[in-house]
């Protein structure tokens, strides 16, 4: 038998947030672990949208027609803008959609429980391009029975409310959200 259980979790750094843990525990004070223990998956999902007339209006929440490769601890109805967690963790989102010229004066953003995730708020300004990659993304901590979304929060330095609308491509994949359980 090992003298010493050893835990060891390396480093992750983002956006100068490290989270480091290692830990060396004598046998006698903690059972040996079992590999089913060590093994225990985490939750992962990826939910997008093909839809050609998908937009997001001021306040409004982007939906996603389609479930790609989940687990079993996230949960999205097709044709919905909110994902549901059913295990707390610290998760990694990547949200990427692909807007058309039109979309001027808006922004999109995390939302957790219907508020507003520091730091998620990405302006967008038309650049004249037809089609433009949005991405919005971050490590939050979420807890059982959270609700995401990701929203159009709007733009306050603009005062044209009506043209603060985000329109998606017509074709092919146009909003997708990966998320990943860290720890």
């Amino acid at each position: 038998m090992n003298k010493y259980l050893f835990l060891v979790l390396s480093a992750l750094t983002c956006n100068g947030l490290t989270l480091q843990a290692r830990e060396v525990v004598p046998t006698a004070q903690a059972s040996v672990a079992q590999p089913s223990d060590i093994n225990k998956s985490l939750e992962y999902a990826y939910i997008y949208n093909e839809t050609a007339d998908l937009t997001a209006k001021v306040g409004a929440s982007v939906t996603f027609n389609s479930n790609g490769t989940m687990s079993r601890g996230i949960k999205h109805i097709e044709n919905s803008s909110e994902i549901v967690f059913e295990r707390a963790g610290v998760y990694q989102i990547t949200f990427l959609g692909i807007t058309r010229n039109e979309t001027t004066y808006s922004s999109l953003a995390l939302f957790l429980n219907g508020v507003l995730v520091k730091g998620t708020m990405y302006r967008i300004g038309s650049s004249g391009q037809t089609l433009e990659h949005r991405t919005v993304q971050a490590i939050i901590t979420i807890n059982a029975g959270d609700k995401l979304t990701v929203r159009n929060a709007g733009r306050r330095d603009v005062e044209r409310v009506g043209e603060q609308v985000v329109y998606f491509a017509d074709t092919g994949t146009n909003a997708s959200i990966m998320i990943t359980q860290l720890i």
